[in-house]
């Protein structure tokens, strides 16, 4: 994520698991941000988000446009716009990926655009699997 980030501009990059059950993103830790980990939040208070998982579209997302709780996000990381590229599995969403910009940005061209699709696929495929493996060990069992 960080490299496709690096390569496309961006200042930061994120991501977030959808937890379907309570209807809920869950940021996961990241190398420059704790805030968006140390709380989840609805994701119906994220409504553009939201859209993006629905449809299985990136959304680019201004901070004059932003609605619901996403205005507070971008006050308080101090960004101007970002990129939501929505990981789904099967039929169902995993979660989303989040490319920060400090300026304006128009939308991305084809070949960026394309290579954070890709890093989402790559993303969702890998986090798919990792929910599919069994229990660990007990490693008491291992001596």
């Amino acid at each position: 994520m960080r490299f496709a980030g690096e390569a496309v501009g961006a200042s930061a990059s994120s991501l977030f698991l959808v937890d379907a059950e309570r209807g809920e993103l869950r940021g996961l830790v990241s190398e420059w941000d704790w805030t968006r980990t140390s709380f989840p939040t609805q994701l119906t208070e994220w409504p553009s988000v939201q859209a993006a998982l629905t449809a299985g579209a990136s959304c680019f997302i201004a901070s004059d446009e932003a609605r619901g709780a996403e205005i507070g996000w971008f006050e308080t990381r101090g960004i101007t716009s970002t990129l939501c590229v929505p990981m789904r599995g099967d039929a169902s969403p995993i979660g989303v990926l989040f490319f920060d910009f400090d300026v304006r940005t128009a939308p991305l061209a084809r070949p960026e655009a394309a290579l954070l699709r890709d890093v989402g696929r790559r993303c969702a495929r890998a986090i798919a699997r990792a929910e599919a493996l069994p229990p660990a060990v007990d490693a008491r069992w291992l001596h």
